[in-house]
């Protein structure tokens, strides 16, 4: 779709920042041992299903959990805290002609596990009063506020029990509008209840999250936004996971390092004893506002499909720029990005690896959308530099999708559609029609709109992953109101994507492609 570029600088205006929400989990859990010899290990089962509780022994050996997770110390007897997947959607504006956006849908890229814990952090301007709440009717409370007395920002931490699994939608929700705002979400298997909290704002190369005294076992998540300097930065934020501090072992967490809005998140398993101001680094000072929480570790939830998935997804929007750089943290084989705009990606690198495009659809020379991947990547930190023709035009986007255990040689098929115009009356946006040669892979289908928008995807099992914000304005620095998608195929059935729509959407230009599993 058409945009108009904005970019916002945060003055004295005040921001809420970082809503924390966890709703609680765990994985099949690990007995201790007792003096002589391991506790008996639980009883491991296949993905996707709880394991058995281990026997806990005395003094502290060390036990194996149910569903194939290596244990806890022999003082907690759960689980090792497992990260399941992650979206994170960076800084926008909101609203328009329309008026600001009173809330916005996040879409996850997999459902979530019954039992499993999700911490959802959202930057946002001052004002109103914000809840969450999720397509599956899970309860989310409140547990604190906290003010940063230098730029007026707050953070609010909530808990939820995820009782019912299966959702994969969040809405978050303001009391009046948001004119600009971020979220992060992160989900978690053998992960309990809420053990103690702390936060923190400074101007640093060092970000602290506050001083807490967290339980042997716990799992400690800390997450931040810079809120000082206009957005884009200048110079894109590098992070660099916290290292030196007794007791942990930090690791950023996939998809969550946005270069653009600088902002973070990192999380890691406390095996120590006493206090622990968690800390990470940055390459440039800016002031941050950072939380962290530590979590009880727990012996129940659902582990992580052993099969292709997407580990994380990094929206972005390029901010009219020509060229854009961000890091991005993976855990995965498979990078691929989803990119839509007004003018296509020329050129795209991840440590300086050129990127391969697989589809491209083009509705004339106006708008498109395209699907790119690099292979065979290891996981870690890296750095993406992406190029668009004729020096960026508005409204470009991409997503950045992080996906675990693909095949070597991943791509099955790829398709694409261009200029694709609504016929009157229809209520859906389709891509052409895509046959995988081999069942248990992943089909990914990325939709540009010329205008008005569309939503969710009516398959079943197919899931959108786009974010939209209401009132919907037209454009959107949320995705700019375009389909993007994904269905994890059982069988090697034809697959065709059709998206619900506001208003009569169109011309639209597309492209699916499907990968293979291991």
């Amino acid at each position: 779709m058409e945009e108009r570029g904005r970019i916002w600088f945060l003055g004295t205006a005040a921001i809420i920042i970082l809503t924390l929400l966890i709703s609680c989990s765990g994985g099949g859990g690990g007995g201790s041992g007792g003096d002589v010899g391991s506790g008996q290990s639980g009883t491991a089962v296949s993905s996707g299903e709880s394991g058995t509780t281990g026997i806990s022994g005395t003094n502290g050996g060390t036990g194996s959990t149910g569903g194939g997770t290596t244990g806890g110390t022999g003082s907690t007897g759960g689980g090792t805290p497992t990260l399941v997947q992650h979206n994170d959607l960076n800084v926008f504006d909101t609203g328009g002609s329309a008026g600001n956006a009173s809330y916005f849908n996040v879409r996850m890229p997999n459902t979530f596990g019954l039992g499993n814990c999700v911490i959802v952090s959202v930057f946002y301007a001052s004002g109103p009063t914000v809840t969450v709440t999720d397509d599956k009717g899970n309860k989310y409370d409140l547990v604190t506020t906290n003010t940063d007395s230098t730029n007026n920002q707050i953070v609010s931490v909530f808990v939820a029990q995820i009782a019912t699994g299966g959702g994969f939608m969040l809405t978050v929700t303001a009391s009046t509008s948001f004119t600009r705002v971020a979220v992060k979400v992160s989900e978690f298997y053998n992960v309990g209840a809420v053990d103690t909290y702390a936060s923190h704002t400074a101007n640093s190369t060092t970000i602290t999250g506050g001083s807490i005294t967290p339980t042997n076992g716990d799992l400690l998540y800390m997450v931040g936004w810079q809120d000082s300097a206009a957005s884009p930065l200048s110079t894109p934020a590098t992070f660099t996971a916290g290292i030196g501090q007794n007791g942990i072992t930090w690791s950023l967490v996939p998809c969550s390092a946005q270069g653009p809005d600088g902002s973070f998140a990192q999380y890691g398993q406390w095996t120590g004893s006493g206090s622990i101001n968690p800390q990470l680094t940055v390459a440039d000072a800016q002031n941050y506002a950072s939380v962290v929480v530590a979590l009880k570790n727990a012996s129940a939830g659902t582990a992580p499909s052993s099969g292709i998935r997407v580990v994380g997804a990094q929206h972005l929007w390029d901010y009219d720029n020509a060229s854009l750089t961000t890091q991005f943290v993976t855990q995965g084989n498979l990078q691929v990005c989803l990119a839509t705009g007004n003018q296509y990606i020329s050129t795209m690198t991840t440590d300086g690896n050129s990127w391969t495009q697989r589809g491209n659809g083009a509705v004339g020379s106006a708008a498109y959308a395209q699907i790119l991947d690099l292979v065979n990547t290891s996981p870690g930190s890296h750095t993406v530099v992406v190029n668009w023709t004729n020096g960026g035009q508005l409204g470009d986007h991409h997503v950045l999708l992080d996906i675990a255990n693909a095949s070597a040689s991943p791509l099955d098929a790829a398709s694409t559609i261009d200029n694709r115009d609504q016929t009157s009356g229809s209520q859906v946006v389709w891509s052409n029609a895509i046959t995988p040669t081999q069942s248990n892979g992943l089909v990914i289908v990325n939709i540009q709109v010329y205008y008005n928008s569309v939503t969710d995807l009516t398959g079943t099992a197919q899931r959108s992953i786009s974010c939209v914000e209401y009132p919907q304005y037209i454009p959107s620095m949320c995705d700019d109101n375009d389909g993007m998608g994904l269905l994890y195929n059982t069988n090697t059935n034809a697959v065709s994507f059709a998206f619900d729509q506001t208003g009569q959407a169109g011309p639209w230009s597309g492209a699916p492609v499907a990968y293979m599993g291991p």
